[in-house]
Formats: structure tokens, C-alpha cells, sequence
């Protein structure tokens, strides 16, 4: 393993850190996922620094652990207050997330993690981080096969009833397009926490700090596209957390407005920690004015401050949802107790809320209104777009700028779902306020209407015909809301029909796409009647399935590895000489997963 990644924390940051974050001290456990897929979804490990930056950030006093899990769940390092110790068995402890093991028992990782939370009101996260599905160990075939979904089913009902009777978030990050993310999003959901994707290892390290938000929400001054950012004279202490994409970027210097450059082998009185993919730099009671950054500034770069002026902000959940409003409330504190731009000196002072998409577009804007004593300030945001966003309040008055930033996740307003014993479509609302009075639900199949009724509380069904067609054809649905902050006709995820009257969910992003391609591809031999086809299905489903490939191989014996192999290549033969025509699919009623009735198993 590499050298060690973060080191001794930096003191001055730390202390800086601690007095910008929230006053409360809260709970936070990170859960790391060390199951074997990790080594080629991770080559370089970049969980170490990821984690070894988390243990650095986390301001001191808070409540926090660290835990690996695969076969089995490690406590390498238990619930304790963050302090200099504490750190440092952080850092000790990172070579463990090399140490590879097979399968991925989530549940057991969330149920100890949670038994170990102390039960106080403070607020309480846990951070899971994984690239896999629930994969347990005991069982093969379809024994196996009934074991994971039973596992999975127990997370969906059970752990995330003891969460939020507890009050504890599910922080989720799903590293790789392999992690099931329809579990790791309703986890987040139903418990109020974050739920995030890290597309690639190099984007890891911003979706440690975007769920630390969370938990510590960090002050913030704005970091312009020019690489300046303004210090006013309330700022006690800055911290730069500068990203980088690879050890080739320019090197970096931080210059203040007197001119002086300060730069990782000349620090000047700054202290500058400098590691391959990003620099943190720490300055105590940094000179008022204009600052600049030059060099190679990444996306996600920071600038975080310790001043007794504060922008308190108050936006609910981390979910919003696709088309309804949010109400946003900020204020300005001093030394925690309320403050007017009057008070603070600060006058005129603006403040916008704006949501901000992952690609950096602008998805919704408002400006947010003062109360008449000036003391408070709100608004309403709304977004249409679907995923992962920034919801970013900026103040802006005389002489100072404050900023905070919380990552959202915009949700449909109601979601489908199958039911596959019943050959029904259940449609859930999940924005709240909307119930069977307000919303109507509508599909068609082939222009011809379905039935719906309602069902439970806040939840409708759609009967799917005895007859199903052949061919591939999606069941359109739409909601029409009849409410006073929203009235329109909304289109939700279609759910589609395949050529064996299978059904997968549609349309809902690139999630359910996922979702939807694997069912398919579960039986695509049995509908292939050349053998030229067959091996074009074998070569794209090998392509999809490479990075479980070669995580299962590696926690097999070479001599299962070798017999694997001449296996593999037989079967490539058989299919090139020659293919035999498969019976014509028989018809069958909607229907997921393994059916151990079925007589084709």
C-alpha cells in the first residue's frame, strides 16, 4: 500500500473546523465496504484517502467510528469523541480497507453500526459506502439466490424501521454502476439522509465531504470561476481544500492581497499539506480582502472559514421532490445569537437560493426575502430535474459573503413498482400532501386504458390484462395533481412490457434503466435462436458483468480459476460451431426474480 495518506492532522484546521461547524456534536459512523469487487473498482484505493481526509475534516468532539465489512463486520475504529488519538487511529487503521474479503453482508454492517449509536438527541449519521449488492456467504444456486432477497427485504422493512425509530440517517455512496442503487436510495430516502454516486474513484474524495455535510455543515466563503474568493475582517481562520484530478495539474500557490504567494514548499506562516490529489491549507487570521488561487483548481474545491458571523440555513430533508416547492429559511448569527445586516454592518445584503444540477447547470434560482426586522430571510425552490444536486444560499452584503451548501437529492413525487405475484403496477406517493382526494393516477397500455384503483393510504394500483402482449411495450402512466402550490399533469416512469410479458421499470433515470436492462438480460439465451446472436449476448453480457468476473475469481483457488476458464472457452466453441433452436418462450404472468415452480429452473 501506498504511503500514509492524510498523516497527522492539521491542527490549525482542525480547530477551525470544530468552531465553523454546527454547535450540536453529533454521531457519525462510516461503513466501508471491503468485499473483493473493491480492488478493480478501486485500483488505487482511493477509500484511504477519502476516509483519511473524512478523519481529518470531522470537527472535534464529534462522536465517530469507522467500519469494514465483507464476509464479515470489522470495528477497527469503535465510537469515540474525535480528538488527536482518535485520529490517529484513523490513520492506522487504513491499511485494513486492503485487506479484501468475499461477499457483502450490508444488512449485518447497518444493523451493528446502529447498535453502537448512542441513544441521545444529537444528530446521527451513518455513512455507508459500497460498489456491490446484498452477496452473503452460506448458501449456493437458488438456496443463495433466496438468501440475498430475504437479506434485502429485511433492509427494506426491518433496518429501516429501526433507523428511523432511532433517528439515525442513512448516508449512502455507491461506487460503481454494480451497486444496487434502488436499495441504497431508498435507504437514504426513508431515513433522511443523502444518497450519492461516485461515477468514477476520482470523484470519491467529493462524495466523502458532500455526505460529511451532513453531518458537520461547514461555513463557507464562495469560490469564484476566476479562483478568488473574498476574507472580511470577522474571518478568524480559513481552510482550502483544493482538488485536484491528477498529479499532472500545475502547482498550486495561494496568493493574499498583499501579493504574497504562498505555495506547498514556501507556506509562508499558512500550514500546507499537499497529497496527490488534493492540497489543505490552513491560515490563521488571514489578512481582509481579495485572495486568489492559482494554479489547477478541480471541481468541488473549497473554502471554509471560522468566524463568529454566521449563515444558518433550514431546508429540511435532503430530499426534494421533482416539481414541488421548498420552502428555504436563512439567517445571520453572531456568536449564535441573531443578527440583522443593521447589526452586523452589512447593508444593503442580498441572499439567493439556487439549485445547482451535478453537471453544474442552474436547475431553479430565487431570491429569498427578509422578514420585516431584517432578522430573517426565505423563499420557495423548485426543481424539475431528477438526481443528484447542490442547493447552495449565498449572502452578500457590504464588506462580507457567506455561503452554505447542502447536497439534495430530487426524487419523482410518486414512484412505481411491481407487484409481481398480483400482475399489478402499485404507484406510491412519496411527496408529501398528496393522497387520494388531490391525485389521480391514469395508464394505458397500446392506447388502451388500464384500470386503477386506490389501494392503502397514498397509494394506487394498476390491473394488468390477463392477455399480455409479445412484443416489448411500456405501460404509460400519469398523475394529475390538483393542489394549491402545484396543479398539473405530470408524467411518472412507464413500465415496461418484454417479449415475455416480463415486466421492468422504465424511464425513472439511470437507475430503473439499470434495473430494468438486468431483468432482461437474466434470460436473453432463452430467446436466442442462432447461434451467432447467442454469442453477441455472451460477449455484451461479459462486457456488463466484468468487474463481478473478476471479484468472484479472485476469492476463488487457482484451480477453480483454471477450471472456470476451460469451461468459459467451451462454451464460446459450442456457440461458434454451432447453435440448436430454442422452444418458443411459453407465455407467463408478470413475474421477477426465481420461481422455483417453474419447470425451465
Amino acid at each position: 500500500m501506498r504511503a500514509r495518506v492524510i498523516g497527522r492532522a492539521v491542527a490549525c484546521a482542525v480547530v477551525w473546523l470544530w468552531c465553523a461547524a454546527a454547535s450540536a456534536a453529533p454521531t457519525v459512523q462510516l461503513i466501508a465496504d471491503v468485499s473483493g469487487s473493491m480492488k478493480s473498482n478501486d485500483p488505487a484505493n482511493l477509500r484511504a484517502t477519502g476516509i483519511g481526509l473524512w478523519g481529518t475534516l470531522l470537527p472535534k468532539d464529534t462522536q465517530a467510528g469507522l467500519w469494514t465489512f465483507g464476509s464479515q463486520v470489522d470495528n477497527p475504529v469503535p465510537l469515540d469523541k474525535v480528538d488527536g488519538a482518535w485520529r490517529q487511529s484513523v490513520e492506522a487503521a487504513l491499511p485494513r480497507l486492503s485487506a479484501y474479503q468475499q461477499f457483502t453482508d450490508i444488512e449485518s454492517a447497518l444493523t451493528k453500526a446502529l447498535a453502537a449509536v448512542p441513544d441521545t438527541d444529537e444528530p446521527a449519521h451513518v455513512i455507508l459506502l459500497t460498489d456491490g449488492m446484498v452477496d452473503l456467504p452460506g448458501a449456493s444456486g437458488q438456496a443463495k439466490t433466496r438468501k440475498d432477497a430475504e437479506s434485502r427485504s429485511r433492509l427494506l422493512e426491518n433496518v429501516i424501521e429501526d433507523y428511523r425509530q432511532r433517528g439515525v440517517a442513512i448516508d449512502t455512496i455507491a461506487l460503481s454502476g454494480g451497486a444496487d442503487t434502488e436499495l441504497l436510495s431508498t435507504l437514504s430516502r426513508q431515513t433522511g439522509g443523502l444518497s450519492s454516486v461516485a461515477e468514477t474513484p476520482a470523484t470519491l474524495m467529493r462524495s466523502f465531504l458532500d455526505a460529511m455535510t451532513q453531518v458537520t455543515p461547514f461555513q463557507r466563503v464562495p469560490l469564484g470561476s476566476d479562483q478568488r474568493f473574498f476574507l472580511d475582517d470577522q474571518v478568524n481562520g480559513m481552510t482550502a481544500l483544493v482538488f485536484r484530478d491528477d498529479s499532472t495539474s500545475s502547482p498550486l500557490s495561494l496568493i493574499g492581497p498583499d501579493g504574497q504567494r504562498m505555495t506547498a514548499r514556501a507556506p509562508g506562516r499558512s500550514d500546507w499539506r499537499h497529497e496527490a490529489r488534493f492540497d489543505l491549507i490552513t491560515l490563521d487570521r488571514p489578512t481582509p480582502g481579495e485572495w486568489r488561487l492559482d494554479g489547477s483548481v478541480g471541481p468541488g474545491s473549497r473554502i471554509l472559514i471560522d468566524s463568529p458571523v454566521k449563515l444558518a440555513l433550514e431546508s429540511g430533508e435532503p430530499t426534494l421532490y421533482q416539481f414541488f416547492p421548498r420552502d428555504i429559511t436563512a439567517r445571520l448569527t453572531d456568536n449564535d445569537a441573531p443578527a440583522t445586516p443593521e447589526s452586523l454592518g452589512v447593508t444593503p445584503l442580498s441572499m439567493r437560493a439556487t439549485l445547482v444540477g451535478s453537471d453544474g447547470r442552474t436547475l431553479s434560482d430565487t431570491p429569498l426575502t427578509p422578514s420585516d426586522d431584517g432578522a430573517v430571510y426565505s423563499g420557495r425552490l423548485s426543481a424539475e430535474t431528477l438526481g443528484n444536486a447542490q442547493l447552495r444560499v449565498q449572502a452578500q452584503g457590504e464588506g462580507m459573503t457567506r455561503l452554505r451548501v447542502a447536497q439534495v437529492n430530487v426524487a419523482p413525487p410518486l414512484e412505481p413498482s411491481l407487484d409481481a405475484s398480483r400482475g399489478v403496477i402499485t404507484v406510491e406517493a412519496r411527496a408529501p400532501k398528496l393522497n387520494h382526494d388531490n391525485t389521480r393516477i391514469s395508464a394505458t397500455l397500446l392506447g388502451q386504458s388500464l384500470d386503477v384503483t386506490t389501494a392503502a393510504a397514498r397509494t394506487w394500483q394498476v390491473r394488468l390484462p390477463d392477455e399480455l402482449p409479445s412484443q416489448s411495450v411500456p405501460v404509460e402512466l400519469k398523475a394529475t395533481i390538483d393542489l394549491p402550490m402545484l396543479s398539473r399533469t405530470i408524467d411518472l416512469p412507464s413500465v415496461t412490457l418484454n417479449e415475455q410479458a416480463r415486466v421492468a421499470l422504465s424511464g425513472a433515470g439511470e437507475r430503473a434503466a439499470l434495473k430494468g436492462q438486468s431483468m432482461e438480460d437474466a434470460q436473453a439465451s432463452e430467446q436466442d435462436a442462432e447461434a451467432p446472436s447467442a454469442l453477441e449476448n455472451l460477449w455484451s453480457k461479459a462486457q456488463a458483468a466484468w468487474p463481478e468476473v473478476v471479484a468472484w475469481a479472485e476469492r476463488q483457488p487457482e484451480w477453480a480459476r483454471w477450471a472456470a476458464l476451460g469451461v468459459g472457452v467451451l462454451v464460446v466453441l459450442l456457440l461458434v460451431l454451432g447453435g440448436r433452436r430454442r422452444p418458443e418462450p411459453r407465455r407467463r404472468e408478470p413475474h421477477l426474480g426465481e420461481d422455483d415452480n417453474d419447470p425451465r429452473l
